[in-house]
C-alpha cells in the first residue's frame, strides 16, 4: 500500500489528514509526523504510534498534537520497485513571495530551486522512463528530436499526484486564481546528441488560444538546466506585448515570426536555469525559445500548463487530461477578455483548428466540408 496524503492543515492543536491507497503499488508504509522541528516519532514503538494515527485519521478523528506549526514526512517503502521517497508536504501558509509575484507580472517568468527533492527527482525519471508513450519512441529520436510526450497525468498515478502537488499549486493561486484547471501535461525531453534539438521561439497562447490569458506553464525539473544543454531562454516582458504573429501565408508555424524581439533586445533574453528539483513558471504569452543541446547530456522536465478555470479554449487538442480539476471548483462561467484572436490553422489537422475546435453539428460539419 502506498500513502498519499491530500491534505496537512494546522487547526487549533489538531491535524487532518485525508489520504487513500494505491492496492497497486507496494506494502507497506511508515508515517512520521514532525511538529516543528523536533522528531516525536524516532523509535519503533513512536512509528507504530504515527501508524496508529494514521487509522485515526482514516476513520475520520483528529489525532492530537502539538500546538506548534505542522509539517509531515513520509517515508514510502516501495517493495516492488526496492526503492524509499521521501515526500515533504508544507502547510498551507507557504505561497508565492510578493518577490515572485512582481517578478511574473514585470517579466513574465520566473523560477527557483529545491522545490523537490532528490529522491523525488529519481523517482519520477524512473516512472517517466516507463511510460508506453516513452518507451515508444527510438533511440535515434530521443538522440536527436527534443520529443514532448504529452498526457502523461493520465498514464501513471504519480503524475496525477505531482500535477496536485500543494508546492506547485501554492505557487499558482497569486497568479491566477483559487480556481485551477490542468489544459494538458507532457514530458518535455531535449535531443541529446550534440548540437541537436533546438526549439523555435514562440508563445504558448499561440498554440492554444482561450478567452482570457490567465495560463501558466509549469516545468519540473528532472536535470539541471544549463546553457550547455539547451535550457529555455525567455524575452522579459514579452507577455505584455500580446499575441504576436505565428502565421506564414495565413498557415500556422509554431514559430514567432518577428524575430526582432529578441534579436534586437539580448539583454532582455534571460537563459532560465533551475536545477533538478527546481520549477520554472512562465505566462502563456512569454516568448521563450531553446538552443541545441551542446553537452551530450539528458534535459527533461515535467511540463504542466495550467489556467484559470474560466478560461475556456478555442482551438488546439483536447487531450486525456484536459480540463482537470486540480484546485478549487468549477465555477459554470467562462470569462472572455482577449477580443478577437486569429486561431492555428494547421491544414494536415482535422478539424484544422484542433479537437477544441467542434461546436458544429456533424450535418453542418459534413456539408461546411463539402
Amino acid at each position: 500500500m502506498v500513502l498519499h496524503i491530500l491534505q496537512s492543515c494546522k487547526a487549533s492543536s489538531k491535524v487532518k489528514l485525508r489520504y487513500w491507497y494505491d492496492r497497486k503499488c507496494a506494502l507497506s508504509h511508515t508515517l512520521h509526523l514532525f511538529s516543528g522541528s523536533r522528531s516525536h516519532w524516532e523509535t519503533p514503538a513512536n512509528c507504530a504510534r504515527g501508524l496508529a494515527i494514521s487509522h485515526c485519521c482514516t476513520a475520520g478523528k483528529s489525532p492530537i498534537l502539538g500546538s506548534r506549526t505542522l509539517f509531515c514526512t513520509v517515508y514510502l517503502l516501495y517493495h516492488t520497485e526496492s526503492e524509499r521517497i521521501s515526500l515533504r508536504i508544507p502547510n498551507e501558509q507557504q505561497s508565492l513571495s510578493q518577490d515572485y509575484i512582481e517578478q511574473f507580472r514585470d517579466d513574465g517568468f520566473f523560477f527557483m530551486d529545491d522545490v523537490f527533492s532528490m529522491q523525488e527527482v529519481e523517482y519520477l525519471r524512473t516512472v517517466c522512463a516507463s511510460l508506453p508513450i516513452v518507451q515508444s519512441s527510438s533511440e535515434e529520436e530521443r538522440a536527436t528530436q527534443t520529443l514532448h510526450h504529452l498526457g502523461i497525468v493520465a498514464q501513471h498515478p504519480a503524475l496525477l499526484d505531482l500535477a496536485r502537488d500543494e508546492r506547485i499549486i501554492s505557487q499558482l493561486r497569486p497568479l491566477i486564481g483559487p480556481d485551477i484547471e490542468l489544459q494538458h501535461s507532457k514530458l518535455a525531453a531535449k535531443a541529446t546528441a550534440v548540437g541537436k534539438g533546438p526549439f523555435q521561439w514562440h508563445q504558448d497562447f499561440a498554440f492554444f488560444p482561450h478567452t482570457n490569458t490567465d495560463l501558466v506553464a509549469v516545468m519540473v525539473m528532472l536535470d539541471d538546466a544549463t546553457s550547455e544543454n539547451g535550457c529555455m531562454s525567455m524575452v522579459k516582458g514579452s507577455h505584455k506585448l500580446g499575441l504576436l504573429e505565428h502565421r506564414k501565408d495565413g498557415i500556422f508555424t509554431g514559430g514567432c515570426q518577428e524575430s526582432q524581439i529578441w534579436e534586437s533586445a539580448s539583454e532582455n533574453v534571460i537563459p532560465v536555469t533551475p536545477k533538478a528539483g527546481g520549477i520554472s513558471v512562465h505566462h502563456c504569452l512569454a516568448l521563450h525559445g531553446s538552443p541545441p543541446n551542446l553537452s551530450g547530456q539528458p534535459r527533461r522536465g515535467i511540463v504542466f500548463q495550467y489556467r484559470a478555470s474560466d478560461a475556456y479554449q478555442l482551438a488546439d487538442e483536447v487531450w486525456d487530461d484536459t480540463g482537470l480539476l486540480v484546485a478549487g471548483q468549477y465555477r459554470e462561467q467562462v470569462r472572455c477578455t482577449v477580443g478577437t484572436v486569429w486561431l492555428p490553422r494547421v491544414p494536415t489537422r482535422q478539424p484544422r483548428y484542433g479537437s477544441a475546435w467542434q461546436q458544429q453539428g456533424p450535418f453542418a460539419q459534413a456539408t461546411n466540408e463539402a
